[in-house]
């Protein structure tokens, strides 16, 4: 019977074909990750804070929500604001609507609006603006409208709470103001005194000074059951010089 004869070692010359295939293969994952992590990190959505290669840096930069799919109807009936680069998403609480887009006709404005729907009291929504890349040492300014109403019995603590953030998150943000939805009702939290106002059931513009710094603004719905919140034309504006 033949003997089976052991299988010959490498030789140095194999031995070092085998180490360069192998070391082809650790640049190659290598190189692939330099082209997919920025992509990866610039391009999607981590949750909380979407970061995106193309940030706004053209201004002002306005949105009037006509562009979306709307509805007459809010909450269950309403549709959701969805747009690349925005984040609506829940916070905390027992309501379970986001930020909606309504076609309602609310005082003189029968366009389409921004809305918070009437949801369960202490539930909190997020909506953050697309990142924004502002120049040094220019001053930048948030306005937007806000139609501000009356329900017995009034809540005076529903509405919108705003933020200037760094880094996407409340966290750590600067607040700019809380405008309530109750018309006749002060706030003077955050940067900017928000007035009460002479007329319910009407439209009041307000402007926010954005600090510096500042890469996103978000607006966080606060809900107490009263009644929903309505909003239209935001803008983002370089001021003069």
């Amino acid at each position: 019977m033949e003997r089976l004869r052991p299988k010959p070692s490498f030789t140095k010359f194999e031995a070092l074909i085998l180490k360069s295939k192998a070391m082809k293969k650790i640049l190659s994952f290598l190189l692939l990750g330099l082209f997919v992590w920025p992509w990866a990190m610039f391009g999607q959505s981590t949750g909380d804070f979407t970061l995106n290669r193309d940030a706004v840096t053209d201004f002002p930069w306005t949105e009037n929500f006509e562009s979306h799919t709307a509805s007459t109807n809010t909450g269950s009936s309403g549709v959701t604001f969805s747009a690349p680069d925005w984040v609506n998403q829940h916070i905390s609480g027992s309501g379970n609507y986001l930020f909606q887009v309504c076609s309602r006709t609310n005082g003189n404005n029968n366009t389409h609006q921004l809305v918070l729907p009437d949801m369960v009291n202490n539930t909190y929504t997020k909506l953050a603006l697309p990142i924004m890349q502002f120049e040094a040492g220019r001053n930048y300014q948030f306005s937007l409208d806000v139609y501000r109403t009356y329900y017995s019995p009034s809540y005076t603590t529903e509405g919108i709470r705003i933020y200037a953030s760094t880094d996407g998150e409340i966290e750590g943000a600067t607040e700019l103001a809380f405008i309530p939805r109750e018309y006749s009702a002060q706030s003077t939290s955050g940067t900017t005194t928000i007035p009460a106002e002479a007329t319910a059931n009407s439209w009041y513009n307000y402007k926010l000074s954005i600090p510096s710094g500042t890469t996103r603004i978000i607006l966080r719905g606060e809900s107490k059951y009263g009644a929903a919140t309505f909003m239209d034309n935001f803008k983002v504006k370089a001021l003069a010089s």
